[in-house]
């Protein structure tokens, strides 16, 4: 008996001896997290550590120890946000960045925290596919905004290491919506796509640039008269591609023009407002204009992409063709004052007549806003007359009272005091079913035999157009 308990528990201490041979250490790991985890090795003698050295990244981006290298960034801005773009050396699609970073223009300048709340608003984008790492991430200008600098100290799932290191100069990309917008004071919206842009380049330096932008695809400044609206602006060399025009007091770094060719009609009078130029990253030039007009009319536009160059401009701007309307220029060529003749009452003598055309919305039987033109019936279906020509019984009289225009024929009767037209044309005829065809073209230039006037008056125009039939007597 006592023979076989001894082999026995020689035969147990051989196996457990076996047992402890095969697992000879024991090792335990902490993770970051604080999980506790145990592992069985077989012939490790010892473990070590040591501090893993990152490589430093000049204008370069890494995954962990995969570095490639930052060759250009662009940067495209909106007043709330900014996307920074990084292109590395070795990417194969030059329009997906290797890494994209947008982020809300209020953090920028902030180191932020990609675990916080801040960071919410904050999307990046590895390769074109979106990522959420968590470290730090900073992107900020220099005080001259000529440099960008972007760090990124951060990991992705799996414990990847994932940095950037920029700083350095940078291109800028534009959003464009290719499109006039005008908004008038009462009535809809109407926004037209910019479909030709055409440009006057500079001959001297100093020079203005000026940019043209039409709605119909036009091969010459001509063709922009088959669209609705075009808008011609020029900009000084001062502030061209290096900083905003304020219209409001930069009066002499710009000049603009709204051409709306539905009614032939010139606006130019601006109350407020900004111009924008500048070169993005792969030169296009980029314009974006707001504006007010004296009228409350608002007016927006903005383009990216080719230009036609040309030598002139002048053939955009459309030859008045304003049916039962008038237009008034001031002396400077500007239209101060359009209006669309809503009715005309008429005197009829038995040698002459007497047409008043009054203004849409006018109320008033002498207001002095309409137009009193009275002219010989010699004068009815005679063509187009020169007033320059015009002598004794050619009887013609123009009054617009709130233009200050006064003009009449050399009749005898008025001693030598008449204001006589030294330019400007009148057609003026009546068919057979009594609607009448008025255009008259003048400027309020005259001579004044009786009181020695030659080339009196000034450079103010009066434009009317009229073809209908009269509304009744005066």
């Amino acid at each position: 008996m006592k023979k076989t308990f001894i082999i026995i528990a020689l035969a147990l201490a051989s196996t457990v001896s076996c047992i402890a041979q095969e697992h000879k250490h024991i090792m335990t790991v902490v993770q970051k997290d604080g999980k506790q985890v145990t592992y069985l090795v077989d012939n490790v003698e010892r473990v070590t550590f040591s501090e893993r050295i990152k490589p430093t990244l000049d204008n370069q981006w890494a995954l962990d120890d995969k570095i490639t290298g930052i060759t250009n960034v662009v940067i495209s801005e909106t007043t709330d946000s900014c996307r920074v773009s990084l292109y590395g050396d070795s990417q194969t699609n030059a329009t997906t960045p290797d890494i994209a970073i947008t982020l809300p223009a209020s953090l920028m300048g902030k180191d932020i925290d990609l675990t916080s709340d801040d960071a919410e608003h904050v999307t990046i984008r590895k390769e074109g596919v979106k990522v959420k790492p968590t470290g730090m991430l900073s992107v900020k200008f220099d005080k001259f905004g000529k440099n960008i600098m972007v760090t990124l100290e951060s990991e992705l799932d799996g414990g990847l290491e994932f940095r950037a290191v920029y700083k350095g100069t940078f291109g800028r990309s534009y959003d464009s919506s290719l499109a006039i917008k005008i908004t008038p004071t009462e009535g809809e919206i109407t926004t037209s796509h910019i479909a030709s842009a055409f440009r006057i380049q500079p001959i001297s330096v100093g020079d203005a640039t000026h940019l043209a932008f039409s709605d119909v695809t036009a091969s010459t400044p001509k063709d922009a008269l088959q669209g609705k609206y075009a808008i011609w602006i020029s900009v000084a060399a001062s502030k061209l591609n290096s900083s905003v025009v304020n219209m409001a007091t930069d009066a002499e770094s710009y000049t603009f023009r709204l051409i709306d060719y539905t009614t032939g009609t010139v606006y130019d009078k601006v109350t407020e407002g900004t111009i924008t130029t500048a070169v993005d990253f792969a030169g296009k030039q980029y314009v974006h204009v707001m504006a007010t007009l004296d009228n409350g009319m608002q007016v927006e536009a903005d383009y990216l992409g080719q230009y036609t160059n040309v030598d002139d401009l002048d053939p955009m701007i459309p030859t008045p063709v304003m049916q039962n309307s008038y237009h008034y220029y001031n002396s400077d060529g500007e239209e101060t004052n359009s209006a669309i003749i809503e009715k005309v009452l008429y005197k009829d003598k038995t040698s002459y007549m007497t047409l008043y055309l009054y203004p849409k919305g006018s109320t008033s039987k002498n207001d002095d806003s309409r137009i009193e033109l009275q002219f010989s019936i010699a004068l009815l279906n005679a063509g187009k007359i020169d007033l320059s020509q015009l002598k004794d019984g050619d009887m013609f009289s123009l009054k617009y009272t709130a233009g200050g225009i006064q003009l009449t024929s050399p009749d005898a009767k008025y001693m030598g005091y008449s204001n006589v037209p030294n330019n400007g044309t009148l057609t003026i005829s009546r068919d057979n079913e009594g609607k009448y065809s008025v255009f008259l073209d003048v400027k309020n230039r005259y001579n004044c035999k009786a009181n020695n006037i030659v080339n009196g008056g000034d450079n103010t125009r009066l434009v009317v157009s009229f073809n209908g039939e009269l509304t009744g007597k005066y």
